[in-house]
């Protein structure tokens, strides 16, 4: 019998384009008297804080919310997304392609956001 490996693709690090995902934390941009103002067919830029040392607290979420502690970095880079999240102040996970960051999901925590 055949010993079959197999390998991995191989990384073309000149023609393949870069990926990486990282923490960011939107700030408050639109205000409660504009927020019906907002549509969902339309894409809004956010200046987007990144963070680090992102941690969860794992807790009962049936009893207790779950808590994200994080530190912030001096580095801002503008996201673009849509209506559902303009005036979160939400954590986002925003994932690079090429260039370009894109905003990935938004964190579902159910909790308190604490700054680390």
């Amino acid at each position: 019998m055949n010993d079959v490996r197999i390998r991995p693709k191989k990384t073309n690090y000149e023609t393949d384009s870069p990926h990486s995902i990282d923490f960011f934390q939107l700030p408050e941009i639109i205000d409660e008297e504009n927020y019906d103002e907002l549509t969902a067919d339309k894409i809004y830029v956010y200046k987007a804080t990144l963070l680090s040392n992102v941690k969860f607290t794992v807790q009962d979420v049936e009893t207790k919310p779950q808590a994200v502690t994080f530190d912030t970095t001096t580095r801002e880079i503008d996201l673009a997304g849509g209506q559902k999240i303009a005036n979160s102040k939400a954590i986002v996970i925003g994932e690079r392609i090429g260039k370009q960051w894109y905003i990935a999901r938004e964190l579902k925590v159910g909790g308190e956001v604490l700054d680390g």
